[in-house]
């Protein structure tokens, strides 16, 4: 597999033979276009995941909760962070991400 650029000896041997040229320039036109698509599912998925998780955490509005870290979803909940770490240790789940799900209605500024 071809990856960076091509060095200068390279390209003058390329161009000596224009098969290969335009070979390579396929190459590189389908790997553009193979990464646009890729970058696309991406995005889609994303945007799904975040919708799926914000979904999840309106239930949980002005309260504590524990995420599980890969799948981000929500293992354990609480008044304040202790209580939704011991929710979710009592779920049998260890290494969690702790925060405060803030009002949906209105914004947040943080001050110094």
């Amino acid at each position: 597999m071809l990856t960076g650029p091509l060095s200068k000896g390279k390209r003058n041997s390329l161009k000596r033979n224009g098969n290969s040229i335009s070979l390579l320039l396929g190459w590189f036109e389908e790997e553009k276009k193979l990464t646009v698509l890729v970058r696309w599912f991406y995005h889609v998925a994303m945007k799904k995941a975040e919708s799926s998780l914000l979904e999840q955490l309106k239930q949980y509005e002005n309260k504590w909760v524990a995420l599980e870290h890969p799948n981000k979803s929500v293992v354990g909940s609480g008044g304040d962070a202790s209580e939704a770490k011991k929710d979710a240790e009592r779920k049998g789940y260890e290494d969690v991400i702790l925060f405060r799900v803030l009002p949906f209605q209105g914004g947040y500024v943080p001050h110094a």
